[in-house]
């Protein structure tokens, strides 16, 4: 049969080029290569925006981020940015839509879990595992000693980097922190009856995240090592302990403050543990004022939502 598709076939006399892509390139270095006067506006969703440098941007560029520190400290974690607009946390902004007006505080610790991908139940161990190990240590003697309860923020309820990934995520902490030991439960927010995403790859990340969000507000603490549900829940007035047993300040609370430890003994996690566990909830309040919104901007008469809706409403109708 003969091929008519010309694109198929190698022209002899065309030159042959042996043009590498650049691995730094990206879709969107791409699309603005062919589109110069592209307005581009970028929102912010992780905290692990400071961890990865980039590149891009290479014309004016908006990024909608978290608070005022972002716009601070952003740029020297080498953000590319011109413009940084604090609208607070669009996930979290669409949480608070929808939480019940009253949590109850039943839990006495909310676990916040990192653990993702064979780099966390494999034999490797890079710098960052090692710290929430230890911190998984600590918190095991802690919980033994006080008889104190713990429920795990999961990263994921479902397989989603491989097969049987959710059971490794449950196992890994069940062979640290022991049998008592319990797990989010998106039912208890949605209220959904028999609602589990264990064992599914259909995801369903939102109500996964938002089960998180809640733990974290039912929880008299919620302790971790460095993630963004700590960072949101710290902004929505929670009792938060952020542990960095590492030596590398990368993994620190970005806000110094009662709230962060680095490399503590055992001695002064358990004394800051039990400092903040009785801490009256107004105290916290008062002292954490100015941090949580300069860390997560969100107001409740003008969310995410409706700020970044709002910019870009006036930006459509200022460039007619």
């Amino acid at each position: 049969m003969e091929n008519h598709d010309k694109f198929n076939q190698m022209d002899p006399e065309r030159p042959r080029r042996n043009k590498r892509r650049d691995p730094n390139r990206t879709l969107f270095d791409d699309v603005l290569s062919q589109v110069p006067d592209l307005n581009v506006f970028l929102i912010q969703h992780g905290q692990e925006l400071r961890r990865f440098p980039i590149n891009r941007p290479k014309k004016e560029a908006t990024l909608f981020c978290w608070g005022n520190w972002t716009s601070r400290n952003f740029p020297q974690f080498g953000r590319k940015e011109q413009h940084f607009i604090a609208v607070g946390a669009l996930i979290d902004g669409l949480y608070r839509a929808i939480r019940p007006s009253v949590v109850a505080k039943d839990v006495p610790i909310c676990f916040v879990s990192t653990v993702k991908g064979k780099t966390w139940w494999g034999s490797g161990m890079d710098e960052r595992r090692r710290g929430y190990e230890a911190l998984a240590k600590f918190t095991r003697q802690f919980i033994d000693e006080t008889s104190l309860s713990v429920n795990v923020a999961l990263t994921i309820d479902r397989d989603q980097y491989g097969v049987n990934d959710a059971e490794s995520e449950r196992k890994w902490f069940l062979e640290r922190l022991g049998n008592s030991i319990q797990f989010t439960e998106p039912s208890l927010l949605f209220g959904d009856q028999n609602f589990s995403d264990h064992g599914r790859q259909t995801p369903r990340y939102v109500k996964e995240r938002y089960a998180s969000y809640f733990l974290s507000d039912r929880a008299e603490l919620t302790l971790g090592m460095t993630s963004s549900v700590l960072w949101e829940s710290f902004g929505r007035g929670n009792k938060v302990l952020a542990v960095n047993l590492t030596d590398n300040e990368i993994y620190d609370f970005p806000i110094p403050g009662i709230w962060s430890m680095r490399q503590p003994s055992y001695q002064a996690f358990v004394e800051r543990m039990q400092r903040l566990l009785t801490m009256p909830q107004v105290d916290w309040l008062d002292m954490t004022r100015e941090a949580r919104f300069d860390l997560i901007a969100y107001r409740e008469d003008a969310p995410p939502h409706q700020l970044i809706n709002q910019h870009l409403r006036k930006i459509l109708i200022d460039s007619r």
